[in-house]
């Protein structure tokens, strides 16, 4: 508190005290570090359903100081760590020695200490330091080779310590700095250079689509990712070499991918026809002659009509007024219960200003499409004339996604502005739109959800627990209102209606279909019955 007021009553001039304030904000700026701790206030959170482990800590691997021999659950996967070094070395083919790769890390460690929490981090000395970056460093580049060249046996883990590896590298306290990282892969792999950038961006877009890591070059997964990597490709790895585009580590590199909407990202197939395109109307104009013709009464129709009217002079039958009123009743109490029904939906709609779900929203003609990129930001709201459709990314959920879009909003955070945080607004984002399980099944028909967890329920609570406590920024705000815009057209929640209730399986569609047909026939006959041909 004594110092609080030693600063207000500095004997600096007020211009000299302003210029000090700004000084010191931006070196708090500049100090930031890219691989921070997670704030206290977010580790105060419970741990992951039915895992004893926090959301934020390692299971079996540690990467970098902050978790460093601080269990001895970590001590055999430590003592592995020393096994890869040789094997991660001899896998290039450039006869690289251990010495030298060692020496190139030690140049780049005292940048590498800038990554992290300097408090954390000045009792390790430089030595230590440095064999740290090189033992984390072969690991994960050995183990983003394995993975991505369907090598998993190589690393002589069982299938379990394969998968919580996995999960410990996307930890925001357990990330590698990227220029360690990248030395080791540029000085043990031969060129290109997109070689190594594939491999590590393959790594990562795993994380995102959903491919099994233990799958082999051959089988389904590996297929599945060459789908985002091959010749009919549909995803290009991040290849720039302007340093200030590098990320800064696994995690960071991740988010990107989900936040950052390139041109390569976007899928190159045969273009969708849009749902809003009208069609071209053709005008058919008359000459004045016609219309003149056409405004003249013929005089012939005139009296063949008033001969059919009256039917040689027996007039209506007591059968026709049947058929009519037959048809009245059919037709009346079925369009009274939709204008009724519409009636209520939209005044619930207009009073209404909570958002709604994915079930409710296919209910009123909306439906779910993926979208031609990873990003977040590919979100989009396209309203047609009748139905609407709602473009999301795919997204991956299963026992890892929890902790990694925890670690992602903790990562927001510390090192981003509000207006950065796309992944929190993603989150709420989709928190709107699942409360139950059936909202999930509705994304998940439509293959925009990929669950891998147990049941539909599981994947809507994970959802639900992921954005309790979350601030929404309000990336989507003008999605939502177009949404909400559209869910108040009466013609639009017509139709929809019509389809949800009536025609949502085979066998409702042929009624609906014999149910016209003998209306239509029924109206058929009473207008020959009224009007019978001469």
């Amino acid at each position: 508190m004594a110092e609080i007021w030693s600063s207000l009553s500095s004997n600096l001039a007020d211009e000299d005290w302003i210029i000090t304030i700004k000084e010191e904000q931006e070196a708090a700026r500049t100090v930031k570090p890219w691989i921070p701790l997670v704030p206290e206030n977010m580790r105060k959170e419970p741990v992951v359903a039915d895992n004893k482990t926090s959301a934020y800590d390692p299971e079996v691997v540690t990467i970098g100081p902050y978790h460093h021999g601080k269990k001895e659950a970590y001590n055999p996967m430590q003592e592995h760590k020393k096994k890869i070094v040789p094997m991660f070395v001899s896998e290039g083919g450039k006869n690289v020695k251990i010495e030298d790769l060692l020496s190139k890390v030690g140049e780049i460690s005292p940048n590498a200490r800038n990554y992290y929490n300097m408090d954390s981090i000045n009792n390790i000395d430089d030595q230590v330091f440095r064999r740290m970056m090189f033992l984390d460093g072969c690991f994960v580049a050995y183990f983003i080779y394995c993975m991505t060249k369907g090598k998993s046996k190589n690393l002589n883990m069982e299938n379990k310590t394969i998968i919580s590896v996995a999960r410990d590298l996307f930890l925001l306290e357990n990330q590698l700095p990227y220029p360690v990282l990248k030395v080791l892969m540029e000085s043990v792999f031969p060129p290109p250079e997109k070689k190594w950038r594939e491999m590590i961006d393959k790594f990562v877009v795993m994380q995102v689509i959903g491919v099994n890591f233990l799958d082999t070059p051959q089988g389904k997964g590996a297929a599945y990712l060459n789908r985002f990597f091959g010749k009919s490709g549909y995803f290009e790895p991040h290849t720039s070499h302007n340093e200030s585009d590098e990320p800064h580590h696994l995690l960071d590199l991740l988010r990107t991918k989900l936040v950052v909407e390139r041109e390569n990202q976007i899928i190159r197939g045969p273009q969708s026809i849009e749902a809003n395109r009208q069609p071209q109307e053709i005008d058919h104009p008359m000459t004045e002659s016609s219309q003149q013709r056409s405004d003249e009464p013929d005089v012939s129709q005139v009296g063949s009509e008033e001969n059919n009217s009256y039917d040689d002079g027996k007039g209506f039958r007591f059968e026709d007024c049947i058929c009519c009123c037959i048809l009245l009743i059919c037709i009346v109490p079925l369009l009274i219960y939709y204008f009724y029904d519409m009636r209520e939906k939209r005044l619930f709609l207009s009073h209404s200003h909570q958002f709604r779900t994915a079930r409710e929203l296919k209910a009123v003609g909306i439906s779910f499409k993926i979208s031609n990129s990873l990003s977040f930001r590919s979100v989009k709201f396209k309203p047609g004339i009748i139905f609407g459709v709602l473009k999301l990314p795919r997204i991956l959920i299963d026992h890892t996604a929890e902790v990694r879009f925890l670690n992602l909003i903790a990562y927001e955070r510390s090192c981003f502005d509000l207006d950065d945080f796309m992944i929190a607004s993603y989150i709420c984002f989709l928190d709107w739109l699942i409360d139950h399980a059936n909202d999930v099944k509705e994304l998940r028909s439509d293959h925009v959800l990929i669950n891998n967890l147990g049941s539909d329920e599981e994947a809507a609570h994970l959802i639900n627990r992921l954005g309790r406590d979350l601030m929404d920024p309000d990336v989507y705000d003008e999605d939502k209102e177009n949404i909400q815009k559209f869910c108040r057209k009466k013609r639009r929640t017509w139709f929809a209606e019509m389809q949800f209730k009536h025609c949502s399986s085979p066998w409702t569609i042929i009624a609906l279909i014999a149910a016209s047909m003998a209306l239509f026939f029924s109206a058929v006959q009473a207008y020959f019955t009224v009007y019978p041909r001469s």
